[in-house]
């Protein structure tokens, strides 16, 4: 996963991705941190020093020799010092294929740019992101992506574009790009020690430093009389850190004297021949072998049988894939536990929970102890386990674990891709590889992580292996693109989706009667609609999808054309349906714990408050709504709650502040890739609203407020800052202006709305109020476009509504 570390501007928070093959997007996996670093600082000293006269910094070392650790050292200590003003980003860049914009992609999710455009190519993104930063961005794992000139290409148009910015980047090879500057990365210091040399400067002997200290963590401290044999043992392996923690792991089977004298097989007589960096790793392997060799055989099973994971993994998912294959479910947890004491598995907590992962050269190991047949079968296994439990997430994931299940989605992105690929490589479970993604698309996830090219891309991968007759699972996939696109305004998108879905749907008979596609055609006609007729018939058939969601058993999409038929009733401005649904649909939200979905169902309140009740209380609503999004780490929903909160701040006479929002929640549209005028409704409400600040403000100043406010929607701090304006800083009492009526109206438009509903004319309202026929002419269009009503009669209807205001808690 990428990780970024003390950055005021770069926004990286639990949920992020990287890439995977054929344009899924896959997370980058995190290193575990370490407790303690040993050793190293006058490197450590050296690359600070070579940063101050260079844009690129390249650490080589043959593998196992502490380069990833070394960065992850840097990474803390510079985020520390503050030595950059947008802050440090580490990108892990192992599961990163050399493909298309896989590279590209991964770069520009680890700088928090989220991936839901479908029209600017990632390169295009970064360049705009970084071309003003000073920023030091280090990657780990170059090497396999050298071959087709990935990583250099992508250094050479990014450097000289992007003067502020620093790369610090870790490869066995050199990247060969203008301008590089390299540190060799060597092995800890070893020192011969004689048996009388009693306390060790550890500061020196930077490998028996190590070997001594994860001893000590695992329990098996090294008496000082042992001191010269372990470091002795530390010089047979070469100083090398991931040796020597193996080597510490082992201790529970042998002292550090029987390890000396029984090395690893080969150690003490390893060939001569060739480079430093080849000896280093012949020897790395064969200390991984001598590890290997230590374990019982169920560990050295445990071992085999993990390496089919991506990424991290949980034990029930290591109970599932040992299942049958010679390891009883009782024994899965000793054995996990038995692996990380022996530093072939690292430990990683997980909201409270624990996870296991692999170092690239250990699993590596592991998969060579497979069979052909051994590893096909466990592909298999892993495929069906994580096809399974995707399904029993999209069925349960509205309920009170659903942000945990969205967090669990998050953490198991590389095994969800990974059984995807793998289903959709044989021919007899393709259409499987179109379930998963179906599953995961269906939870929001996606929404929740600002990522929905991935859930875009693995539908599209789905789909396209697709038999040519059609399904019912197919027209679910195509509904879920449709909602994908047409939630970003890309109606050009859209549109052909909505048509194979439709014809789909006809061909199966379920036009009228399958949820996903009734759901689909009433998200269309409510956000591409030009009038209420139209509104009307999205009400309708919304609650179409609701009732076939209802049959279905597929409660968590129900809920969510609930809550789209609500929003639809709001903006039209049918309020008995607005008003009674939307509390209803809250209370339903609160019954099920499901935080995401409390919190669109605030926002969907706050809004029917907005329109025909109290926007001091609809204010209240929208609030606690962008609590919970930022509590959750909701990359997309905090947008459209502070787009909300602007208007509402205009409606309660902060025209100013509004504005002011109101800009930053441009800028953040621009990063979630949303094309306004492609949400029809929402225009028509911004522009309504919008008018009434202008006119107070005239255009001018207007426009000022918005330039000012659109620094604040873009970086982490200044998005820190505009969330604290909008609740904990929002003013306690309006400015002095005029009346604030129910729909933004004015005092004055309120004043002809009431006479309006008495039936008299524009004649005869302008008569008794003393003003020409054209200036009331001018006042009922304004009022028919604020409200969205279209006749006299509506405008009555409304009016008459107001003698039961909503009522929200």
């Amino acid at each position: 996963m990428a990780h970024a570390t003390a950055d005021p501007e770069v926004d990286v928070g639990s949920r992020g991705a990287g890439t995977a093959s054929d344009g899924a997007v896959q997370p980058l996996v995190r290193p575990a941190e370490m407790k303690s670093f040993v050793g190293r600082t006058d490197l450590l000293n050296e690359i600070k020093q070579r940063l101050s006269s260079t844009q690129l910094l390249t650490l080589t070392g043959p593998g196992g020799v502490g380069k990833t650790r070394l960065l992850l050292r840097l990474e803390k200590e510079l985020a520390a010092a503050g030595t950059y003003r947008d802050g440090v980003v580490a990108v892990w860049l192992e599961k990163v294929k050399p493909v298309d914009d896989h590279l590209e992609s991964a770069l520009a999710t680890a700088l928090g740019i989220l991936n839901n455009s479908t029209k600017k190519h990632p390169l295009a993104r970064l360049l705009e992101h970084l071309r003003h930063r000073e920023m030091l961005l280090l990657l780990d794992n170059c090497e396999h992506l050298l071959g087709e000139d990935q990583i250099p290409r992508l250094l050479r148009t990014l450097l000289p574009n992007a003067e502020g910015l620093q790369v610090v980047a870790t490869s066995r090879d050199l990247l060969g790009v203008e301008g590089e500057k390299v540190v060799h990365v060597p092995p800890l210091h070893v020192a011969e020690l004689s048996a009388q040399a009693g306390v060790v400067d550890r500061n020196v002997h930077e490998a028996l430093a190590l070997f001594l200290d994860r001893a000590d963590a695992r329990g098996y401290p090294i008496d000082p009389a042992d001191y010269p044999v372990a470091a002795r043992l530390c010089g047979v392996l070469d100083g090398l850190p991931l040796a020597i923690e193996l080597a510490a792991g082992a201790l529970g089977a042998m002292s550090v004297s029987e390890m000396v004298a029984s090395p690893p097989p080969d150690l003490l007589n390893m060939l001569v021949d060739g480079s430093a960096e080849q000896r280093h790793h012949r020897k790395l392997h064969s200390t991984i072998a001598w590890s290997y060799g230590l374990l019982e055989q169920p560990e050295q099973r445990m071992w085999a049988l993990c390496s089919v994971f991506e990424g991290s993994f949980d034990a029930t998912a290591a109970a599932a894939i040992c299942r049958d294959r010679g390891i009883d479910e009782i024994d899965v947890r000793p054995l996990l536990g038995a692996l990380v004491r022996k530093s072939v598995l690292v430990r990683e907590p997980h909201r409270g929970r624990t996870r296991f992962s692999m170092l690239g050269t250990i699993r590596s190991f592991g998969k060579d102890l497979l069979t052909e047949a051994e590893a096909a079968g466990l592909r298999d296994a892993h495929a069906d386990y994580f096809e399974a439990w995707t399904g029993r997430v999209a069925e349960t994931w509205f309920g009170p674990n659903e942000d945990e299940l969205l967090d669990d989605l998050d953490a198991e992105q590389p095994n969800s891709w990974a059984a995807q690929e793998h289903l959709l490589s044989a021919p007899d479970t393709a259409l499987r590889g179109l379930i998963l993604p179906v599953s995961v698309v269906g939870t929001r996830y996606f929404f929740l992580a600002g990522n929905l090219n991935t859930g875009r891309k693995m539908l599209d991968l789905g789909l396209k292996a697709h038999p040519e007759e059609p399904t019912l699972l197919q027209v679910a996939a195509l509904s879920l693109a449709v909602h994908t696109a047409l939630c970003q305004g890309d109606q050009e998108r859209a549109a052909p989706l909505l048509a194979a879905a439709e014809a789909a749907a006809h061909q199966l008979d379920c036009f009228d009667s399958y949820g996903p596609i009734l759901y689909a055609r009433a998200t269309s006609l409510w956000l591409t609609a030009s009038g209420t007729v139209q509104n009307g018939e999205s009400l309708a058939l919304f609650q179409s999808a609701m009732d076939a969601f209802q049959a279905e058993g597929s409660f968590g999409f129900r809920w969510m054309a609930w809550l789209f038929r609500v929003m639809d009733a709001g903006f039209a401005g049918e309020r008995d349906i607005a008003i009674a649904e939307s509390e209803a649909l809250l209370a339903e939200a609160r019954a099920a714990g499901a935080k995401w979905c409390i919190s669109w169902a605030l926002w969907a309140c706050a809004l029917v408050e907005m329109r025909f009740g109290d926007p001091w209380k609809a204010l209240s609503l929208a609030q606690q709504a962008l609590r919970i999004q930022d509590d959750i780490g909701d990359k997309w929903g905090w947008v459209w709650t502070v787009w909300l909160i602007a208007l509402i701040a205009i409606l309660l006479g902060f025209h100013e502040l509004g504005g002011e929002v109101l800009g930053a929640t441009m800028t953040a549209q621009e990063d979630t890739e949303v094309s306004l005028p492609g949400l029809l409704p929402w225009l028509r409400l911004q522009t309504s609203i919008t008018a009434m600040a202008r006119r107070q403000l005239g255009d001018a100043r207007w426009e000022s407020q918005l330039e000012i406010g659109k620094p604040r929607g873009r970086g982490l701090q200044a998005r820190k800052a505009l969330l604290k304006l909008v609740t904990d800083d929002f003013p306690a009492a309006p400015p002095a202006a005029p009346d604030v009526r129910p729909g933004g109206l004015t005092e004055r438009e309120y004043e002809i709305v009431e006479l309006v509903a008495t039936g008299r004319t524009n004649r005869e309202i302008g008569e008794e109020l003393k003003l020409s026929r054209r200036t009331i002419d001018s006042h009922v269009q304004r009022i028919f476009r604020r409200l969205n009503l279209g006749s006299r009669v509506e405008v009555t209807r409304w009016f008459v509504a107001q003698a039961s205001p909503a009522r929200h808690t």
